[in-house]
């Protein structure tokens, strides 16, 4: 890259129209080896980010009216392909709740899934430590 062309990029300001006018990224398409075959995976965006964090979270309302918050982390991996895994055109292969299914197919398949849906996203073993804690911060009572 120029050294103009760099100044350029380094000094690109986003506004509004700019950030909102940003396209998503196309599902990608990666190969599973536990499949012998292709998926494709979407990278996330925030309101896809949000929903899995929601579904790791359970709201208790205890009978002295207190509310807590209480990590779920059952189906953790499998709440995350049900949102990262995609039809070509983008378009989400099972439902939120629909992880359970996912539960009953191999784990060798799983992991693989689970650990390339995180490549594609970006997310580094430092991130989901950080999400963990976060996460544990939140389960104090409201």
């Amino acid at each position: 890259m120029t050294e103009e062309k760099k100044k350029a990029v380094e000094e690109r300001v986003f506004g509004r129209e700019e950030f909102m006018g940003l396209e998503n990224p196309k599902p990608e398409k990666i190969y599973i080896d536990s499949l012998k075959g292709y998926v494709y995976v979407s990278h996330m965006s925030g309101e896809d980010l949000e929903e899995f964090e929601g579904l790791l979270m359970e709201v208790i309302e205890k009978p002295n009216g207190e509310v807590e918050i209480e990590q779920r982390r059952e189906g953790m991996r499998e709440k995350w392909l049900v949102i990262c895994l995609r039809d070509a055109e983008g378009k989400r292969l099972f439902k939120s709740s629909e992880y359970k299914l996912l539960q009953q197919k191999p784990a060798e398949v799983l992991k693989e899934l689970y650990e390339k849906t995180q490549d594609v996203n970006k997310v580094t073993k430092e991130a989901l430590e950080k999400m963990r804690k976060n996460s544990l911060a939140k389960d104090q009572p409201v």
